[in-house]
This record gives C-alpha cells, sequence and structure tokens, in this order.
C-alpha cells in the first residue's frame, strides 16, 4: 500500500474536488453492489480520470484484487502526481479495491472521508 511520508493542509477547492471524487466513488460503490461490477462498465464516461477507467476495466476483466492494486499502484508512482491529483488517485484505487471486495457503501464512505480527515 501507498503511504504519504508527509501530511499536507488540504485547500478549500482541492477538498472541493476530492469530496466530488468520493461521491462518485459511492455511487459506483451502491451500483455495483446493487447491480453487479459489469454494470460499471456502461456507466464509465470519456470524462471520468483514467485511473477509474483502467481500475473498472480489470474489475470487468476479473483481475485478482492484487494485480488491480499492483497495476494501479504503478500507475500513481508513474504519473509524477502531487497535491490535489495525487489524493484523488488514492482516493480512486482505493475505491476500486473496496469495490471488488463488495464494500458496504456506507463503509467505504467513512473509508475515503478519512483521506480528507472529514470524520465527525
Amino acid at each position: 500500500m501507498l503511504k504519504l511520508d508527509t501530511r499536507k493542509h488540504i485547500e478549500c477547492t482541492e477538498k472541493a474536488s476530492c469530496l466530488a471524487t468520493i461521491n462518485k466513488m459511492i455511487k459506483l460503490a451502491q451500483l455495483a453492489r446493487q447491480f453487479g461490477v459489469l454494470e460499471l462498465e456502461n456507466i464509465i464516461t470519456e470524462n471520468d480520470h483514467f485511473m477509474l477507467k483502467i481500475g473498472i476495466a480489470l474489475l470487468v476483466d476479473g483481475a485478482s484484487p492484487k494485480q488491480v492494486q499492483e497495476i494501479l499502484n504503478n500507475l500513481i508512482v508513474t504519473s509524477f502526481a502531487t497535491g490535489e491529483e495525487l489524493l484523488n488517485q488514492l482516493i480512486i484505487v482505493q475505491s476500486v479495491l473496496a469495490i471488488q471486495e463488495n464494500y458496504n457503501p456506507r463503509v467505504l464512505e467513512t473509508h475515503l472521508y478519512a483521506f480528507l480527515n472529514e470524520l465527525n
């Protein structure tokens, strides 16, 4: 699992972007839980994040959790992303893995909000 070496304050605009990603991932988790992972392939659009498209394709193709994690982590490392973009990528990776493990969407929501220190 990737770890962030330092903690960074997240600006409001960055947080809004991350919250949008979290909300999208929770909706995807709800759909996958209700209709199955194959349903997700039908709702991924051209505008979606490349990590999300790849992650969902891996799930639909039946990749193992280890394979999914390794491939997505390698994409993060080679993207050289920082700040908000890195955080969005980490949220997507954790979400895809959780969807693959059939997490309860409410549990996933708590898990993802922890990235923003938004647990109340």
